[in-house]
């Protein structure tokens, strides 16, 4: 009885020096755990703030890559918006003399208007892209670039200001000139064939009013040099419309001739309107090439070279940029965490707060 009692003491006293000794060791292994992970963290946030610059570098070039593909994007829209108008006008504009009015008078308004808003818009953004740029912290490497770009941006502003100058221009030239006047017509087919003499009569006095009036708001409007030709044609055929129809009123304000062998006071009037016609031809397609001016895609290449130009080059540094920046280490840790638990760091980043 004594014996079984004492083994039994002698197995609790080596139960209780095992779990003694396997707390001792779990202690000491959780606190190496605990020093290798402080250690480890060290090092990682040393080598994060280490990394800072590194990372400012990597933030700003996103951002002045967002800014700059934004303008060009936008610059491109601008030019293609002028390739699709000039060739919608042209088609409109074919039309021959005998056309009484022209269907592209709104079209052409339209456009002008939506090109001034697109120009409009597309200054504001590189306005606001300049001004984000001036609030950024800009790194010594990116400061060369980053002066290029803002001075782009300079440059497109100016240029997009003279091209907004010429669409409010054709606009004001249409506004002006009035619907009646788009196309430069002398007179309306339809009615000379009824041959009603105070239908025609009434026609040029009705017109000739309107031109006296166009004239005048005309005279009124600031003209750029490269669109003197248009404006100068504009009004020569405004000024023949008012001379043709003050020359058929006076015509046909006489009475015919008894002789049967001489011309009617009609048949004389739609001679003289003939003769006016090819006098006109000229000026109606000196009217047409010169308004074409306005949406003319070579012309507006030719306008923005400089900046395609200046736009290239800052295209290639960029590139070159993109391709030799260095990343911070921290981050690659993190990319290669994103790699391997692309599902289990997207669930973190989404988890909600609470």
């Amino acid at each position: 009885m004594n014996i079984s009692s004492y083994q039994h003491h002698l197995a609790l006293v080596l139960k209780k020096e095992e779990s003694h000794l396997f707390r001792n060791s779990s202690f000491i292994v959780f606190a190496v755990v605990l020093l290798v992970l402080g250690f480890a963290s060290s090092l990682f946030y040393y080598q994060y703030k280490k990394d800072e610059p590194l990372r400012q570098e990597v933030q700003y070039l996103q951002f002045i890559n967002g800014s700059f593909n934004t303008t060009r994007q936008g610059i491109d829209e601008t030019l293609a918006s002028f390739k699709i108008a000039g060739a919608k006008i042209k088609f409109i504009d074919s039309s021959k003399e005998s056309t009484p009015q022209a269907a592209g008078f709104y079209s052409l308004l339209d456009d002008t208007q939506r090109s001034i808003d697109k120009i409009e818009t597309l200054q504001k953004s590189l306005k606001f892209q300049k001004n984000l740029i001036k609030k950024e912290e800009v790194p010594a490497k990116y400061q060369a670039v980053t002066g290029d770009i803002t001075g782009f941006y300079d440059v497109s502003i100016d240029n997009l200001e003279a091209a907004k100058g010429e669409q409010q221009f054709a606009s004001d030239m249409l506004t002006a000139s009035g619907l009646s006047f788009y196309l430069p017509v002398l007179s309306d087919e339809t009615m000379w064939a009824s041959r009603d003499t105070k239908a025609i009569k009434k026609y040029y006095e009705d017109k000739k009013l309107e031109a006296n009036t166009a004239l005048t708001s005309l005279g009124k409007l600031s003209v750029p040099g490269d669109f003197q030709n248009y404006y100068n044609n504009q009004i020569a055929y405004l000024t023949l419309f008012v001379e043709t129809g003050n020359k058929i009123i006076d015509i046909l304000n006489k009475e015919d001739n008894k002789n049967p062998e001489v011309a009617t006071q009609l048949e004389q009037a739609y001679q003289l309107l003939n003769a006016a016609k090819k006098q006109n031809e000229v000026t109606a397609q000196t009217l047409l090439v010169e308004r074409l001016k306005v949406f003319d895609t070579k012309r507006s290449l030719e306008r923005f070279a400089q900046i395609n130009l200046v736009s290239q080059n800052l295209g290639s540094k960029l590139a070159d940029f993109n391709q030799n920046q260095d990343q911070p280490k921290t981050d690659q840790v993190f990319t290669k965490l994103r790699s391997i638990y692309p599902a289990f760091l997207q669930g973190l980043q989404i988890s909600p707060i609470i």
